[in-house]
């Protein structure tokens, strides 16, 4: 199973620690943050010898764009003329500075030009290593220091273009929803372009149930593997029922697509048992997206990823917790010597996070099925054994973990 790991601006020093690296397979950079620190970010991303995709982030300019950012317009000024002078030159203006971009106004032709500037910019980016070499010169000599490999200055494989190029993509709520129309349009312009056949699909869609039938109509001469959304779907809130939904898309597909969930968590991890092929997620953040809210962006907030919950909690609620009962404390290089989560710093609860991240994978990988869930279950009951040493105002996610193994044992 692969996991791809979100580029946060801020997140540029835990990406250049040694064991951070080795804690992901492929770096997944926002095109907001490829397109506005358009240098620098390439020149980061270029000279960090890790494989790397570009997220389009196009459902961004779906329906209303609430006061653009700045980020908003430097993409747009990469996916077409149209979508840039829909956004600089009037467009519709909705509440002073906000944009409304309805299902008709991509026509085939908007998609056709949108799809070719979107595919371009990803094929593309690795050529921008000739007009950046004195900041790539800068980043190779930063990454050198933080990993003490003097030969990460003398390579020279920068030019190499994204692991995956993804086509644009929008929100769709059900097949009657005019963007699936819209999403037609974008697949039927992807083919049209040189090599169709390496351009993976991103199919989304906020009803689970839909899901499968969404995916089965990605056309044939597009990549078979395929990128899925599901808008609000939160692994740890979600009902047992989308629960099992999803696990039986990919049980069902997996042998068709190579399926890659672009917004996940531990129990997509656990869908590799299944035939998942893959999950993104953010360093502290993004196990899941809402839409419309897709523009809500900011740093990861300081908190601590307990390994035997699946989940994050406050610092203080998770020393807490380690305190009550030391089988809940983590051994990883950076918890190690019995610090507690209150005394990390937060780059170290990012450090931390990446390195359970790799110990859940790697212990679904080790595990059979039916241990993974006799330990969610027994996991779920010890930290509800634990509550009455607690106060009674600390908030202990548990119902998860129970949801999880029925999921699977459905």
């Amino acid at each position: 199973m692969l996991h791809f790991l979100a580029y946060g601006n801020s997140d540029q020093a835990s990406f250049r620690d040694l064991e951070v690296r080795q804690c992901f397979d492929i770096l997944t950079v926002p095109s907001t943050i490829a397109s506005y620190y358009s240098d620098a970010t390439a020149a980061f991303v270029l000279s960090s010898q890790l494989d790397y995709m570009i997220e389009p982030r196009t459902p961004l300019f779906q329906e209303m764009l609430q006061a653009p950012r700045a980020s908003h317009y430097t993409l747009a000024a990469e996916m077409g003329e149209t979508v840039n002078a829909h956004l600089n030159k009037g467009g519709e203006v909705v509440d002073g500075n906000s944009r409304y971009f309805s299902p008709e106004f991509y026509s085939d032709d908007v998609c056709r030009e949108m799809v070719t500037s979107m595919v371009d910019f990803q094929r593309q980016y690795g050529g921008r290593s000739a007009q950046i070499t004195d900041k790539l010169n800068r980043y190779r000599k930063l990454l050198a220091e933080a990993t003490g490999d003097s030969g990460t200055t003398e390579r020279n494989d920068e030019k190499r273009e994204p692991s995956y190029i993804l086509c644009p993509y929008f929100a769709v709520r059900s097949f009657s929803d005019k963007w699936w129309k819209v999403v037609g349009r974008t697949w039927n312009a992807a083919t049209q372009l040189d090599d169709p056949g390496v351009i993976s699909p991103v199919v989304s869609m906020s009803d689970p149930s839909l899901l499968r039938e969404a995916i089965e109509q990605v056309p044939s001469t597009l990549s078979s593997k395929v990128f899925f959304w599901i808008p609000g779907f939160d692994e740890k809130q979600a009902s047992l029922h989308s629960l099992v939904q999803v696990r039986s898309v990919v049980a069902d597909l997996n042998e068709e697509y190579d399926l890659f969930n672009l917004y996940g968590g531990y129990f997509s991890i656990l869908l590799g048992k299944f035939g998942l092929a893959g999950f993104n997620n953010g360093l502290g953040y993004s196990e899941s997206r809402e839409w419309p809210t897709l523009d809500s962006t900011g740093a990861a907030p300081a908190r601590y990823y307990v390994r035997k919950l699946h989940a994050y909690v406050s610092t203080a609620t998770a020393s807490a917790i380690v305190e009550a009962d030391p089988a809940f404390a983590c051994e990883c290089s950076v918890c190690r010597g019995g610090r507690l989560p209150t005394e990390l710093t937060y780059h170290e609860l990012k450090r931390h996070f990446a390195l359970a991240r790799a110990w859940e994978i790697e212990i679904a990988n080790s595990a059979s099925l039916p241990d993974l869930r006799d330990t969610l279950r027994a996991d779920s009951s010890r930290c509800d054994n634990l509550r009455n040493r607690l106060p009674s105002h600390l908030r202990i996610p548990t119902d998860h973990l129970n949801r999880w193994a029925e999921a699977l044992d459905s």
